[in-house]
């Protein structure tokens, strides 16, 4: 093990008169501090031996010749050994993400992937601490295989099955995936507190094997509210009997397959957040096989918008890739559009408009529209999780009374 050693000599007899020995009443207590690093492994023999060496009058390293005991020279007076603290090594590897479906909003069911390996073999159970998620409903998979787990607000507790450990360093990481808990009631970073345990038999306490304090996990951000799609009938749509202003009431105008130009029409519950709108922006992304009309405008105000906005929005069509969203979610459009809000003041109320889209040849294979609003660097501030679920397409040969 480690050593290190200090000496009296040259402290002068002024000072040396004034320590009283063990041995009276009066015994001068001597304090003495010693900064230590932490192993990166548990130790087999976590003891501190102190020992108080005799008959050395100065101090040289090259006298250090023995693993243990006083240097060449030296004799031992008196020595004693104190257990240390616990020493706990950090997980080899470890990183927890977002898994499909993508639930990122405050207070809403999320799922993700932990991803790990242990530096100490042993572990057969595991412990997560996240301030604020309710694990009471979540459920852990192995490989497809459901774990036990013990989940209550802040914490959770896996158990692998038996005769089964998380791999150590130098082995494959476990992919363990956790679903169905509720993320918490506040936006922020998530921070993780990740600790593997040994299960002792006989129904002892479970031992500390490793621990990682305070990862920092995915961000919880603002949800952003919709209103439900008012899907209308065919036969109303093509009614020439019916106002046009009772066919506006309908979130899509034109659902026909293959139709260009079909306004769809998006009601919010206002932003809860109070941040002033100055470059900042409304992203809507369509489900998979829909596209954004060219030649027109994108987006149109109807209501609750402010000030310049009020009168006509600035709206691009962008890659999604190229947006920092971190992990994409499934089955939507490759690209969304970008509308730019700049009134100048917080949007605390519901707020509505169009855009305008081409609708595609088939139903697509999730009918769920993704809408965020993003910062002016283009950080998301509120997200409906991309579970707005679209209406209905029709083809364009149906007519009221039949095909």
């Amino acid at each position: 093990g480690s050593r290190a050693w200090f000496s009296f000599a040259g402290a002068g007899v002024a000072a040396l008169s004034k320590m009283t020995p063990l041995s009276f009443e009066s015994a001068t207590v001597v304090e003495f501090q010693l900064k230590t690093r932490n192993p990166l492994m548990k130790p087999a023999m976590n003891v501190m031996e102190l020992i108080h060496c005799r008959g050395l009058r100065s101090m040289n390293a090259s006298a250090l010749t023995a693993p243990f005991g006083c240097p060449a020279g030296g004799s031992a007076v008196a020595s004693l050994q104190s257990q240390l603290w616990p020493v706990i090594p950090s997980l080899s590897f470890l990183s927890i993400g977002l898994i499909n479906p993508i639930a990122a909003a405050v207070s809403r069911t999320s799922q993700i992937a932990l991803n790990m390996s242990a530096t100490s073999a042993g572990a057969n159970r595991l412990r997560l601490n996240a301030a604020g998620m309710d694990f009471r409903p979540c459920e852990a998979t192995l490989k497809g295989k459901v774990l036990q787990t013990v989940g209550e607000i802040g914490k959770v507790t896996i158990t692998l099955p038996t005769g089964e450990q998380i791999p150590a360093a130098g082995q494959d990481p476990v992919v363990i995936e956790v679903r169905r808990f509720v993320n918490p009631a506040n936006p922020g970073p998530t921070s993780w507190s990740v600790t593997t345990l040994q299960v002792q038999s006989g129904g002892g306490s479970d031992s500390v094997v490793d621990q990682d304090v305070g990862h920092v996990g995915y961000e919880i951000i603002r949800h952003l509210k919709l209103e439900p799609v008012n899907q209308c009938p065919f036969d109303l749509l093509l009614n020439p009997a019916i106002a046009e202003s009772q066919k506006r009431l309908c979130t899509a105008r034109l659902p026909w397959y293959e139709q260009e130009g079909n306004r769809v029409t998006l009601t919010f519950g206002g932003l809860s957040g109070g941040e002033v709108m100055d470059g900042h922006y409304l992203m809507v992304q369509p489900p998979e096989g829909y596209s954004f009309t060219t030649g027109v405008p994108s987006a149109i105000p109807l209501a609750g918008f402010l000030g310049a906005d009020a009168v006509s929005l600035n709206s691009t069509v962008v890659s999604v890739s190229s947006l920092p969203l971190g992990n994409l979610a499934e089955g939507l459009s490759k690209e969304a559009l970008l509308v730019r809000l700049s009134a100048g003041r917080p949007m605390p109320m519901p707020f509505a408009l169009q855009v305008v889209v081409d609708n595609p040849l088939q139903d697509p294979p999730a009918n769920l529209w993704r809408m965020m609003v993003l910062s002016p660097s283009m950080s998301p501030l509120y997200t409906n999780d991309g579970v707005w679920l679209g209406f209905k397409l029709y083809a364009t040969f149906e007519v009221a009374g039949g095909l």
